[in-house]
Order: structure tokens, then sequence, then C-alpha cells
């Protein structure tokens, strides 16, 4: 046999094995598969492309194709071959269970590797990782940071103060992105991203943090892609793309800020997030590198700016195209504050106020900021469901979009209406904007004390006008893992008319 026949015989066993691998994957996928029995497009169980299409080629649309297949087959659906997504409320604490005795482990969903806390795979390792930092976002220690956060809306307040009368057009989201990552920055390094000293409040970062998710269903469907990239030194890669540049920086900015932490004493002035991590008991010293520690950066940066950003965003929005809820909601952060007082409007003053808690609530619903599936699955547990059996290692998933659109959990539920939460009728189990159980977010505390104080702030004092944006500018549209409205959307832009003088000294 010559070396061309050989080769030839090669190429045919090769063939021939991936065709027989093929039809045995889709004869296990449809028949044999132990979520086989769960109802669902067979082009679905059969594969990955079919999500693919939806969220990589339609760009983020799986969401709503799953909405469809609910409707036409019910509340549990198989979605891809190894997930079941199942739209029920009542049934969401069985997949986001909590406590060492209902372990839920996670898929490698986001593409990435598990150094950080976020994207630990094991429950077990998650729990201890999380235990080193829950301090750190417990409520009391997000009060103590309370000063840090009102000093860094003052600067916001400063930059929407140089703006009055100039007739200058602002961008929302970039102003509040620009808050949000200079008060988690400040949190975890001690040090501000400086955003909103800059011009453009750090856009050329800010826009990374836009542009990255996009690229999420790419790296669920090829992991092995960002696996490769990763490995690639950011100063490179910036080198061949300049968008990047902000990223190279950003990566030796926190390398020398997260040395500088793990070489310092335990009797450090100033605590941080990354200090409280490093004198940890629950982390062994194999966790406590500068890559474990960078990777949790990354998350806190992008987790602490995006979502809450978004939620401001959407409630300035509601706000400025609604005045009477507007003038509502100035009235009660009025009454609580006597004429001519300079005394701050805190937390304690801001919490118990009905109305601008509503307005928050419904702000977060109709953001939308992590919309879609978080999957899970019980290395140990059978669960049931509806009558239909789901085996240990069975990948589950809800999504907070369905839940938050439910009409008969939140009648008419695209509309803005901050009194659906004053009359008691919704229940606090139907609302998972950071998810419930052991993997909850992390930083609810912080992201309800900026929503706070940056509003009261914002809209005692200042009045806005509306430029060139309607509701289509924050409605979502996109599921990259974060919500996103329509890509060409130009965001939710402003003219900043006038200061207000009614509560001087309060931002």
């Amino acid at each position: 046999m010559s070396s061309f026949e050989g080769g030839l015989r090669v190429i045919e066993w090769g063939i021939a094995s991936f065709i027989l691998y093929s039809l045995f994957t889709g004869v296990y996928r449809l028949f044999l598969s132990p979520i086989s029995h769960i109802p669902g497009p067979k082009l679905a169980a059969l594969t990955y492309f079919y999500e693919f299409y939806y969220d990589a080629i339609c760009k983020g649309r799986y969401l709503w194709k799953i909405q469809e297949l609910h409707q036409q087959y019910g509340p549990i659906v198989r979605i891809n071959p190894r997930e079941v997504h199942i739209n029920d409320v009542d049934f969401y604490d069985q997949i986001y269970a909590s406590g060492p005795q209902h372990p839920r482990n996670k898929l490698r969903f986001m593409a990435t590797h598990d150094e950080s806390m976020f994207d630990t795979y094991d429950a077990d390792m998650h729990r201890y990782r999380r235990a080193a930092m829950s301090v750190s976002f417990s409520k009391s220690s997000i009060r103590a940071l309370e000063p840090v956060i009102r000093r860094t809306v003052e600067q916001l307040c400063s930059r929407i103060r140089a703006l009055v009368g100039t007739g200058a057009v602002v961008n929302m989201k970039e102003l509040y992105s620009g808050l949000t990552m200079d008060v988690i920055g400040q949190y975890c390094f001690g040090e501000s991203m400086d955003n909103l000293k800059q011009e453009q409040f750090g856009k050329a970062f800010l826009d990374f943090f836009h542009q990255m998710p996009q690229g999420h269903p790419i790296g669920r469907m090829f992991p092995w892609l960002f696996d490769v990239l990763q490995k690639i030194p950011i100063g490179i890669l910036a080198k061949i793309d300049p968008g990047l540049q902000p990223l190279a920086d950003y990566d030796k900015k926190i390398s020398s800020q997260i040395n500088s932490v793990l070489q310092k004493s335990k009797h450090d002035n100033i605590r941080t997030v990354f200090h409280e991590m490093r004198d940890s008991k629950h982390l062994p010293p194999d966790e406590k590198t500068l890559e474990r520690f960078k990777a949790e950066a990354a998350i806190f940066l992008g987790a602490g700016t995006e979502t809450t950003a978004s939620a401001l965003t959407t409630i300035s929005y509601y706000l400025l195209e609604n005045p009477g809820m507007l003038l509502r909601l100035r009235a009660e952060l009025g009454s609580g504050i006597p004429n001519g007082s300079n005394e701050p409007l805190t937390l304690a003053r801001l919490e118990p106020l009905p109305y601008l808690s509503a307005v928050i609530q419904e702000g977060i619903r109709l953001s939308f900021g992590v919309p879609g599936r978080l999957p899970r699955y019980s290395p140990k547990e059978t669960l049931i469901y509806n009558g239909y059996t789901l085996p240990a290692a069975t990948v589950m998933s809800e999504s907070s979009y369905l839940i938050h659109t439910n009409k008969e959990l939140y009648p008419d539920p695209f509309a803005f209406r901050p009194e659906r939460w004053l009359d008691g009728k919704i229940s606090a189990s139907n609302f998972v904007p950071f998810s419930r159980g052991a993997r909850m977010c992390i930083g609810i505390n912080l992201a309800y004390a900026e929503l706070y104080l940056t509003l009261a702030a914002v809209f005692t004092s200042f009045d806005f006008e509306l430029i060139g944006t309607t509701k289509r500018d924050v409605e979502i549209r996109h599921d990259f893992f974060v919500g996103m409205p329509a890509l060409e959307s130009q965001g939710v832009r402003v003219k900043v008319l006038q200061e207000r003088r009614i509560n001087d000294g309060h931002c």
C-alpha cells in the first residue's frame, strides 16, 4: 500500500468515525438522554446550534424564543441537549437552592475560567470563596461605605452642575456608569477609577464593558476560543486591537494595586475588599494570589458598574417622561427634610420612604439587569417538576425576564408603575433580579445604596429635558447575559436645564 493510499484510508476512517459518533450522539440525545422525555423542539434537543442561531446570529434573542417555546409546550421545555428551562416562579427556589445540603453547581456559562467567585463551578469551592468576601458586602459594611458613596455622588452632581445652561447633551448611562465604577473601584482598591474626572466619564473603558458581553454567545459555543485569547498577554492584544488599550491600562493598574494589598501588613489604615480577602481564614494560601484577585476585580468592576447604572438610567428616563411621578417623588423627598436644613440625604432617611422605594423596585424590574438563564445543576438530588423527573446532574434554569413580565404577577408588565409596589400585592418571592439561594448576587446591598443616594441627590438638585429619547432606548432587546436595548440606540440623552435650590447643600 502506497503512502498516498494509506493517507486516504486514514481520512476515510476519520470520516466514518465522525459519522458514527454523530449518529450515536443524535440517537442518545433524542431517545436515550435522561431528559429525552421533556417536551421541546427536537432540533434544540439534537444540537446546540439551535440555541447558537438565536443568540449569536440573531444577537441575543434566544430568551424570546424560549418564551415562545413555553407558550407552545408549557412551563417546562428542553432548550438544548443538556438543559431544561422552567417558567414557574414557584419552582425557582428548587433550582436556586441554598445551603450545603442542597448544592447547586454552575456551568461554564460565561466562557471563563473559574478563578473568580462568580465563575466558580463547584458549589463547595464557591461557598468558601463567597464566605471570604461576604462581610465586605454585608449591610453594615455598606453603611460604613456610605460616606464614600455620597462623596462620589457629590462629584457626579458637580459634573452635572457644570452642564447647566450649556445646551450640552449628555448620555445618562455614561454618567451613571462613571459613578458606579468609581464607587466599586474605591471599595475594591481604596482608590477611585476617576471616571467622573474625565471629560467623557471614562467612555473608552465603559464602551469595552458594553461591547464585551456581546461576545457571550460565541464564548458559550466555543469556550476554547476564549481559553486561547486568555493566554495572550493583554498588552499584545491591545497592539493588535487599539480598542483594548483601556483594558491593558486597567490590567496594569489593578495589578499594581493588588500587589500593594498583598504586600502590606495586617494593620493597613485603609481596608478594602481585597484586604478582607487577604486576611480571610476562609481562603487557603494558594487562593490568595495576584491572578485570583485580578479575576475577582474584573467581576467586581463589570458587575458593579453595568447593572446598577442600567437601573439608574431606566428610572431616570421614566421619571422624566412622567412629570407627575417626578413631582410625587420630590414631594416625598422634601417632606422629611426641614426647610433650610443642610442635613444630608442619608440611607437612614431615604430607605423608609415608600414612593422612592417603589420607584427603585419598579426601575430594577424593568431594567432587566441579568434577564436570562442562570443554569444550575444538582450533583446529588433528583427533582420532580409537574410530573417530570429531573435526575441529578440535569441542567436547569429560569429567567428573571419571564418572571418579571408575567401578566399574572405584574399586570400591564411593561408599564412603569411604582404604585404596584405600594398596595402589598406583590410577593417578595416573585421578584428575583438578584437571583436567590447560595449564589444570590453578593452586591445587592451596594446596589440599593447607590440607587437610593444617587436618585435622591440628582432629582432634588436638577431639572432635565429628554433629547431624542423614547421608551425604545430603555426597552431590552438583547440578552448578552446582561440585558441591552437596541444596539443602534444612542441611549438616554438629556440636557441639564437648571439647578434646583430647594435642597441646597444636599448634593
